[in-house]
């Protein structure tokens, strides 16, 4: 059974409050453990257990860095990860039950067409989530998605982000190495509701709610920050 951890990841232990209603859908979980790791933690992380990518590590941009380390955190302590712009809308103890014998969860993010694709740049027709997933400790195919991740970071360097960490190089290993269903995939509703393609459903379907929020480095616009402060009120 995948262990009951969740992982998130900001820059620092100060959430800004557009982000802790988000954060606070997670911490609430009950039978679960909630850890929130910062730029300093990840880069003790990589230096204590890959200290032979560290130099390449640093190379990375920061939204590549968080792709790695949120697999890498699930590969050594087992458990889910989210993206901090995610809100968690039912009780994640359903998805244990309803998948007790899952070693690793995946959840569609698209099936589409490449006219949907062109339009939404996304990098696979049939493209799987890595901003919410979870893995037993030590998973194999989990394994081989690091693997490949330091191969590209070493060898194929001029990759774009999602080639090169992100959901690209996520989907593919996962279908190279899905014999015998050894990754569960689960269908769009559960990860990836609330998008206008591949046949997502409304938001209040969705098990995770993806918000969209672009890379968590940047600077958040200030409409989308006076519209989650009006959200915040109904969720604190």
């Amino acid at each position: 059974m995948i262990e009951k951890n969740i992982f998130q990841i900001w820059k620092n232990n100060q959430l800004p409050y557009y982000l802790k209603i988000f954060a606070n859908s997670w911490k609430k979980q009950k039978g679960f453990q909630y850890f929130l790791h910062t730029d300093e933690s990840m880069e003790a992380f990589v230096n204590e257990k890959y200290p032979e990518i560290h130099d390449a590590f640093g190379r990375l941009k920061i939204v590549e860095k968080t792709d790695l380390f949120r697999l890498m955190l699930v590969y050594e302590f087992g458990g889910l990860y989210s993206d901090l712009d995610t809100s968690c809308n039912k009780d994640l103890n359903i998805l244990w039950r309803e998948f007790p014998e899952a070693s690793f969860i995946a959840g569609v993010e698209a099936d589409t067409n490449i006219e949907v694709q062109k339009r939404t740049q996304l990098p696979r027709l049939y493209q799987l989530c890595n901003w919410t997933f979870a893995a037993e400790k030590s998973n194999p195919v989990l394994k081989k998605i690091i693997d490949r991740i330091i191969k590209n970071i070493h060898e194929n360097p001029e990759l774009n982000t999602l080639e090169k960490t992100g959901p690209a190089v996520f989907t593919d290993v996962i279908l190279e190495n899905n014999q015998n269903n050894a990754v569960t995939i689960l269908p769009i509703k559960y990860f990836g509701a609330g998008q206008k393609h591949s046949n997502s459903p409304s938001r209040k379907e969705g098990f995770v709610i993806h918000y969209f929020l672009g890379s968590w480095k940047k600077e958040v616009s200030l409409s989308k920050k006076i519209r989650f402060r009006f959200k915040s009120w109904f969720l604190d």
